[in-house]
């Protein structure tokens, strides 16, 4: 197993990039590496004309980035409210440079997106989930009304639509920090973190256009961050999220870091251990990549504090040999 820490502190988003000839490329902080799952092959500087707060690869072979809009929308600023309007860039060089901005919001607002969660279906439709606070919704609290939808693309980017908008089941609740999955049959699945203690799930079947009403999943957690993704070598899908429930102080705790599988197109889920379990640390917003022999997880760890603190966050990469699972 290959265990490092990517960056010092005061960085909490990373992505990861399966690249044509197997090798994965980690983007951490002002840093750009590449693994075979063994070793670390290269490391270069990245600085990209914006900050990027996800990356991933089209199937014609170019990076997408998403970053938000700076300045944000006066009347986002003046609600205190920390989401933006978003545009994207791309790169014809895995990184070394990039073009953009290119809008993707038809409305200036207030949108929450992040790592790991730009999806190209298998139709060739670019998916990125979203989340939204309306403006009715402004000064009643921070990220505490956000709705769950998505933007798409049949047109490999140049044109952007948005799909409805859902909000929590549960009265007073919120959706947040979505991520979505291809199932087989051509359904999607979102995934959202909200307070009720669970992580929930809703579906759409027609590619992310219209979605469900949300429900609960299995997979007990506090409002905190959490990937699900699918193995493309497998099949399966897994889940990397904060296997505890919610503690007085909101979005807490954000430990143990575990990890689940699902064999059955994520109807249920089967746990198969703890990633990180310090209960005196912090760890979050992970995302993972794939090779045939190999898992890569990329995260946050805070061993300061309980607590999130942006100041003391350090981005850790870890590579595990599939036959180390299960790990419990």
């Amino acid at each position: 197993m290959l265990e490092q820490f990517m960056t010092p502190g005061g960085y909490t988003c990373g992505e990861m990039v399966r690249q044509e000839d197997g090798t994965v490329l980690v983007f951490s902080g002002e840093t750009r590496a590449c693994f075979d799952g063994e070793r670390e092959l290269w490391r270069t500087a990245f600085h990209p004309p914006v900050e990027l707060m996800a990356i991933s690869r089209l199937q014609d072979g170019r990076l997408i980035g998403l970053s938000y809009d700076v300045p944000k929308p006066p009347e986002v600023t003046a609600a205190g409210l920390n989401g933006s309007t978003f545009s994207l860039w791309y790169s014809k060089d895995s990184g070394e440079s990039w073009e953009g901005p290119h809008a993707m919001c038809a409305n200036p607002g207030c949108y929450y997106m992040h790592n790991g969660r730009i999806l190209q279906l298998s139709s060739g439709r670019i998916l990125i989930p979203a989340n939204w606070v309306p403006p009715q919704a402004y000064g009643k609290g921070v990220e505490t009304s956000d709705l769950a939808g998505a933007f798409y693309s049949d047109d490999n980017g140049a044109t952007w639509k948005e799909s409805n908008w859902i909000a929590a089941s549960t009265p007073g609740d919120h959706l947040a920090e979505s991520i979505a999955v291809e199932l087989p049959g051509g359904q999607v699945k979102c995934f959202m973190r909200c307070t009720s203690g669970y992580m929930r799930q809703a579906l759409s079947r027609d590619g992310g256009v219209t979605w469900e009403p949300e429900t609960a999943t299995s997979l007990r957690m506090p409002c905190s961050p959490f990937t699900v993704v699918k193995d493309p070598f497998t099949q399966d899908y897994y889940a990397v999220w904060i296997h505890s429930f919610p503690a007085p102080m909101y979005q807490c705790p954000r430990s143990p870091l575990s990890l689940a599988v699902s064999h059955d197109n994520t109807a249920s889920w089967e746990f198969l251990g703890d990633l990180e379990c310090n209960p005196n640390c912090s760890y979050g917003y992970p995302v993972m990549a794939f090779q045939e022999n190999h898992l890569f997880f990329l995260y946050y760890v805070n061993e300061q504090s309980r607590s999130f603190s942006y100041e003391q966050n350090r981005l850790k990469l870890k590579i595990m040999e599939r036959t180390s699972l299960p790990l419990k």
